[in-house]
Parts: structure tokens; sequence; C-alpha cells
């Protein structure tokens, strides 16, 4: 029996370059502007600014890695951020404040080698005006998770013109075991986010995450670019511990005790 050389033939060719890379498209390609905050009894933190960059082919398994370039000329190699539920391949890059300028993404298949770039312009900052700021913070330290609740911000954040979306997510978790307990988006203007009775449980260490986004998006030959400006706060609120019912009978039953003692001693004129 023979084999047919072809196989190898065309390994060799596609190592040696000879064999024309497969068509690949970056899809998405979106930075995320953030200055996070933190909050405790004496407000918000002195914010730390941040930047990440996700790129996303329009067909899984089309790149496994690459490169960002960023406006001051730093280059971050990527991290696959792809799941096996996602039907493209996702990157990310991290990297620190940056100037005004152009990011750059670069992608490539060390087998197929198959390429794909694509840039995007940072011109101006677009932050919500506002940082996130729980303005019923001190109440919240002990709050009973028995009934209903809700998280009010001092205030909600105007939009700039020309912004494409713009939104607040907000979410709490159990600090614990890094459980999510409740998420949802609402439109800026809105500060009061309901978290109903039993969401949490007595005694709970519970993180809170508010997220304030601008978007600004356009698409540049197929390619949707999006820089995303967030203003991001994070803080501790804690659920009081709840006495059970065979407790609150037994406090009862000694306060009315107690109330029955002094109602004796008053009687008999004895105070003492």
């Amino acid at each position: 029996m023979t084999h047919s050389p072809r196989p190898l033939i065309l390994a060799l060719a596609s190592t040696l370059g000879l064999v024309a890379p497969a068509m690949a498209e970056i899809s998405s390609f979106t930075v995320y502007h953030s200055n996070s905050y933190t909050q405790d009894a004496s407000g918000l933190s002195a914010p730390v600014a941040s930047v990440e960059a996700t790129v996303m082919s329009d067909v899984k398994g089309e790149f496994d890695g690459g490169t960002v370039t960023a406006p001051d000329g730093s280059v971050f190699t990527v991290l696959d951020q792809s799941s096996a539920s996602y039907p493209f391949d996702q990157f990310g890059a991290y990297f620190g404040p940056q100037p005004f300028g152009t990011f750059t993404a670069d992608l490539a298949n060390s087998t197929t080698h198959a390429t794909g770039s694509a840039s995007l312009s940072y011109t101006a900052d677009h932050y919500p005006d506002v940082a996130p700021q729980v303005a019923n913070y001190a109440a919240l330290q002990h709050f009973d998770p028995t009934r209903d609740n809700g998280i009010v911000l001092a205030s909600g954040f105007a939009v700039p013109a020309g912004a494409t979306s713009a939104s607040t997510t907000f979410f709490i978790f159990d600090e614990n075991t890094s459980a999510r307990l409740l998420q949802y988006s609402l439109t800026p203007g809105e500060t009061v986010f309901d978290v109903p009775a039993n969401t949490a449980s007595p005694g709970e260490a519970i993180g809170y995450y508010f997220e304030s986004d601008i978007d600004d998006a356009v698409t540049v030959d197929g390619v949707v670019d999006t820089n995303v400006y967030r203003q991001i706060t994070t803080g501790e609120i804690n659920a009081a511990l709840v006495p059970e019912p065979s407790t609150w009978l037994m406090m009862l039953a000694g306060f009315a005790a107690l109330a029955a003692a002094g109602a004796r001693r008053r009687r008999d004129g004895s105070f003492g």
C-alpha cells in the first residue's frame, strides 16, 4: 500500500509560508477605559485608571493569539478569553492609562498563518460625569435581608451627545463565595436599585458593584470599533443577623416578665 505525499507536501509548504493564508477577520475591537473607585464610610476613594482591550473574530478557531499596540507604543500580548460555548474567538489585553492616539490589534494563527488587524482611534474622553456612589451606605451596613430593600445612588449621570448607548449595571455578590445574588441594568438617570426580600441571607457579607457605561461605537470596514468609558464603584454592605421566630418568642417572654416585675414593684412602692 502506498501513501500519497500530498499531505506531507502541504504541511511543509504551510510551514514555509508557501500556502496562501486562510481568510480571517476581526469582527469586533473594543477598548474599555475604566476609572475604578471603592466606597467605605468615608466616601469614595481616588480613582484608579485602567484600560482593557477585547478583540473578537467572526468564526471560532481563526486565531490563536496576537498583540494589541497601545497609543504610547507599548505592545501587549493578548490573553485567550474564548469559551467553549462561544462561536467565535475572544482575546483580551490589559494595560494602564493611555494618551490619545490609536490602538491596533493584530491577531494570527500559527498553524494556518491566518492574520487579522484592526485599529481604533482614541481622541477624547467621554466618561460619565459622575461616579456611582451609594447614598444610603450607612443604613445598608445592617439591613434586614428578610424585607425589601433599595440601594440608592447619590445621582444618575448625563449622557454626552454622540454616545451610541449608555447604562448603569448593578450587581451584588456573596463576599465569601463570589456567587452573584442579583444583577440588572437600568438607564443612566435611575438612582434606586431594588433588592427583593430574601435575596441575601442573614449575616451575609455582600459586595456591591456599580458600572456606569458610555459607548462610542463606529463600524469601519465591517469591524465594530467601540470605545467604552466606565465609572466603576465597589463596596461592601452587611445583612443583619435576624433572630429565628423561637428566639423572638423567648425575647418577648423575657420582656413581658421584666414588665410584670416592674409593675409589681410599683404597686408595692418598691423601686430598689
